[in-house]
């Protein structure tokens, strides 16, 4: 079975990031079960590409900081319980 990885680029293209091993989007804090391009591009087409599409560049990185940071201590906590899988 082929492992599939997050990839950065999706977290200011498509407002998502990676806690333990299950991608959720920064928007609607959804978990996104196959964590493909092809899904995550689809939920965010689908449900957020209209509000977060005009946004770009360093307004773009502030937007996903700003969205983020309710999960920083969520992936500190991670860290915390599995040291072995620092992300």
């Amino acid at each position: 079975m082929k492992k599939r990885l997050f990839n950065k680029k999706w977290k200011n293209v498509y407002f998502v990031t990676q806690i333990g091993n299950k991608i959720n989007c920064l928007i609607c804090l959804q978990c996104i079960s196959v964590p493909i391009e092809y899904n995550v591009c689809r939920h965010y087409d689908m449900l957020h590409q209209e509000q977060f599409d005009a946004l770009s560049g360093k307004i773009c990185e502030e937007k996903v900081q700003q969205l983020k940071a309710p999960f920083a201590q969520q992936n500190f906590l991670h860290v915390l319980i599995n040291p072995a899988k620092i992300l």
